[in-house]
């Protein structure tokens, strides 16, 4: 996912992977053009994760209002054009910053045969 990533959003955002220490990028961040935008790809581990989200509040406290400054916050098996949409959402959003967007795979539909599922119901167990 991080080679169409890294195509489809070059110059528009910052993508934070495993390999990648959290200093390192909260540095690209600050020096980052507006709008900036954070990429945290499914890989990254959970202490970085939640280091990652935890820094974009006061990041973008601290460069307002010249730039803003938001994340997008991949899960596993997400769609890369889902992805590319919130990127492009928080850079084209001029009133937003400071917002983290999670983005994640649709989840499973609670209707089978156009009928909602009963759970008590043995035959919709598998």
């Amino acid at each position: 996912m991080r080679e169409a990533l890294d195509r489809a959003l070059a110059g528009v955002a910052t993508i934070a992977g495993p390999d990648d220490a959290v200093e390192a990028v909260i540095a690209r961040l600050r020096n980052a053009p507006d709008p900036a935008v954070l990429v945290i790809l499914p890989e990254v581990s959970p202490l970085a994760r939640a280091m990652l989200r935890a820094a974009i509040a006061p990041l973008a406290a601290e460069r307002a209002p010249a730039t803003r400054i938001g994340a997008v916050e991949i899960a596993g098996g997400s769609d890369p054009s889902d992805v590319i949409a919130a990127v492009q959402f928080l850079a084209n959003a001029a009133s937003t910053t400071g917002q983290v967007l999670a983005v994640a795979p649709p989840a499973p539909s609670p209707y089978a045969g156009g009928r909602p599922q009963d759970p008590s119901d043995s035959s919709t167990k598998r």
